[in-house]
């Protein structure tokens, strides 16, 4: 029955004329806690909504991150983009260090204000910044993980997008 609902609602959600309107960024960047990353967001009026992942060589192996992320673009104005430049960004990140002794998991969620700077109607370049909160961690083996982000930690970063 439930699945019956699902695919009542998706075909409700399908044929609303908001569907039409999702605009679609493909985002490469770098930053503390999503270390070199590559990611797809979607848009809907004022929220976006996105997926990312990252890696990282570290000494003992790969640190990798993904990354579900919330944006609001809530005010300013572009000449270049209907978007509004000024946005909050909410994300839960998932950092993972595969080395030969253990894998190590860290959870965090981020808040953070940035700002979107269009070079053209179909690129440009945010830089943001805020807290990391640790949320768990986990190891296969004790004092296994890399140093961690603690509570009150400050995350940034800057990212490349181009509308597609």
């Amino acid at each position: 029955m439930r699945y019956i609902i699902l695919l009542a609602c998706l075909g409700i959600w399908g044929s609303h004329p908001i569907v039409g309107q999702v605009k679609k960024d493909l985002a490469i960047g770098i930053g503390n806690p999503e270390l070199t990353n590559i990611g797809l967001r979607l848009q809907i009026v004022d929220i976006q909504l996105g997926f990312g992942i990252g890696i990282v060589p570290s000494a003992n192996g790969l640190l990798t991150t993904t990354s579900f992320e919330f944006y609001w673009n809530y005010a300013g104005s572009s000449k270049l983009s209907t978007r509004k430049p000024w946005y909050g960004k909410l994300f839960y990140s998932i950092i993972r260090d595969n080395n030969p002794i253990s894998i190590n998991r860290l959870f965090t969620l981020n808040l953070r204000l940035g700002r979107e700077l269009n070079i053209s109607r179909k690129v440009g370049f945010s830089l943001d910044i805020g807290p990391i909160f640790e949320l768990s961690r986990s190891s296969t083996q004790p004092g296994g993980f890399y140093h961690p982000p603690e509570v009150g930690s400050i995350g940034f970063g800057t990212v490349l997008f181009i509308h597609i």
